[in-house]
């Protein structure tokens, strides 16, 4: 009998894992338990290999890709200085024809050299006129549906391009000299369009009221143009959308060049900015000062509502030099911001991930912050 086969009863014998029966042979099972132990510690090396290297890609990516997105907000801000430039020049070049069309127009104008430039917006005019000024409705929406949604507009109080653009029309017909709009001076090659809510004359936006300044025969023309179609349409905005709306006579009315109301609005905007940031510094200052107590419960969640808040006044302070503020967007940009921060800060306090969110938070708006402050030094400082 072969020596590896069972004689009798056996002594009983404790069996080890993976080992066969007592009876068999000592070296098989034992090999082929070492192969399927070492089969699985293979597997479980090739899953570890497999997490370690996604992990190793992944910090090897990730130097890469802040580089390039570091490259992009390099070349971002040098095509917006270019464009910047560009600007500046065309302000220049700009004041240059109109001063070579006002020696031109004296020279070979004749009797029409005043009408051409007058139309053209190259010379400041003043005299008698009319003022009309126009509001959204004290219910204004930004969307809605009602009778002026068939023709592409809603009924939402809200005054549209078209309505400016009838009583722009309106006041040309009923004998205008010259106008403008919240201080832009109109030619007759002037467009009137929007962009979502906002009104744009000659791609630059309006935002309301809208003031409309109109040279001429004071009386006569603000009859006229009560009593002509466009002033009746704006009539029937007042009664049936509520739009707000006043028609005056004028005794001294002043209206700049074409040239001279983009740099005065220019120079409006730099100032508004100017007294936004002295009114942070004194917040700022105050604050230091007085040290208010802040509630327990709130101290958490402070530091980021901040941050979130200092992202909305760089963004108002961009949105005012690029000349697209609105005080509306302003005011819910800046409640939305913190409170949707604090928000999302407290639902990870409750998950257990609180840390983790608040530093994503101040990431992304650390980069919109830096972002928008570049953009302001550009505007400022020509840089």
């Amino acid at each position: 009998m072969a020596a590896d086969q069972c004689d009798g009863p056996q002594p009983r014998r404790r069996l080890r894992a993976g080992s066969g029966p007592a009876c068999r042979g000592r070296q098989g099972p034992a090999e082929h338990t070492a192969g399927q132990v070492g089969a699985g510690g293979g597997a479980a090396a090739r899953c570890g290999g497999g997490d370690a290297g996604g992990a190793a890609q992944a910090q090897i990516s990730a130097p890469t890709l802040a580089k390039e997105r570091q490259q992009l907000i390099h070349r971002i801000e040098a095509e917006t200085a270019a464009a910047d430039s560009l600007q500046k020049n065309v302000d220049t070049l700009r004041d240059s024809v109109g001063t070579q069309q006002r020696d031109a127009l004296r020279k070979h104008g004749g009797d029409k050299a005043e009408l051409v430039s007058l139309l053209a917006g190259a010379t400041p005019v003043q005299g008698p006129g009319v003022k009309v000024v126009v509001d959204d409705a004290k219910q204004a929406k930004t969307s809605g549906g009602g009778p002026r949604e068939s023709s592409g507009f809603s009924d939402t109080g809200r005054v549209r391009d078209r309505d400016m653009q009838r009583i722009v029309n309106g006041l040309w017909q009923s004998g205008a000299e010259a106008i403008a709009i919240n201080g832009q001076r109109l030619t007759a090659l002037s467009a009137i369009r929007a962009a979502g809510d906002a009104i744009l004359v000659d791609n630059r936006p309006l935002v309301p009221p809208y003031t409309v300044l109109a040279i001429g025969d004071g009386q006569r023309l603000s009859t006229t143009f009560q009593d002509s179609v466009d002033g009746q349409y704006l009539h029937v905005l007042q009664q049936n959308y509520g739009i707000r709306a006043s028609i005056s006579a004028e005794g001294e009315v002043r209206l700049l060049s074409r040239a001279e109301s983009d740099r005065t609005n220019r120079k409006a905007r730099e100032g508004h900015i100017v007294i936004a940031v002295l009114g942070l510094i004194v917040g700022v200052v105050v604050g230091l000062v007085v040290r208010p107590v802040v509630p327990t419960a709130v101290e958490p969640y402070l530091p980021i509502a901040v941050v979130a808040a200092l992202d909305a006044v760089f963004g108002g302070l961009r949105a005012m030099l690029d000349g697209i503020f609105d005080d509306k967007v302003f005011v819910v940009s800046f409640l939305s911001n913190v409170v949707v921060a604090a928000l999302i800060v407290f639902l990870g306090d409750k998950l257990g991930v609180g840390a983790q969110l608040s530093t994503g938070v101040v990431v992304v708006l650390g980069i919109r912050i830096f972002s928008n402050a570049a953009a302001i030094r550009r505007h400022v400082f020509r840089a």
